[in-house]
Parts: C-alpha cells; sequence; structure tokens
C-alpha cells in the first residue's frame, strides 16, 4: 500500500484547503455537512471527498460504506 499522506486532511489542513476558519470547519464537520471522521479525538479528511463534497456529488456511502458514523462525536 502506497503512503500518501497529502490526501488526509486535518482540521486545519480542511479549513485552509476551503479558506474558512478552523472554527467553521469544525463546525460543519461536527454537524456533518463536511466529510469527515474523528480518529480518536482528532478529525481527519480524505482529499478526494473534499473535493466531491465541493463540486456537490459527494456520497458518503461511496467512500465510508453503508453504515458510516460521519459526524458522530
Amino acid at each position: 500500500m502506497e503512503d500518501n499522506y497529502d490526501d488526509v486532511f486535518t482540521i486545519g489542513d480542511v479549513a485552509e484547503y476551503l479558506k474558512i476558519s478552523r472554527s467553521s470547519a469544525y463546525q460543519l464537520a461536527k454537524k456533518g455537512e463536511l466529510p469527515g471522521r474523528k480518529v480518536g479525538k482528532h478529525w481527519r479528511f480524505h482529499r478526494h471527498s473534499i473535493e466531491q463534497w465541493l463540486i456537490g456529488g459527494f456520497n458518503d456511502q461511496d467512500c465510508y460504506g453503508k453504515h458510516s458514523n460521519m459526524g458522530n462525536d
């Protein structure tokens, strides 16, 4: 498996990418409006999911499977 850490965003990375504040990114993620996943206490976002979300074509089942827990704390 190829390691490509540039494909995984932190909350700071996704905020910078979207040109919004970190608190706005956190609130969107917490409400389940921004496709991401909590890993322990930290949010992580896949670049492809964010790009799909931006163009309006994101489907959480495509990236996370049928039993997604996106937005759950």
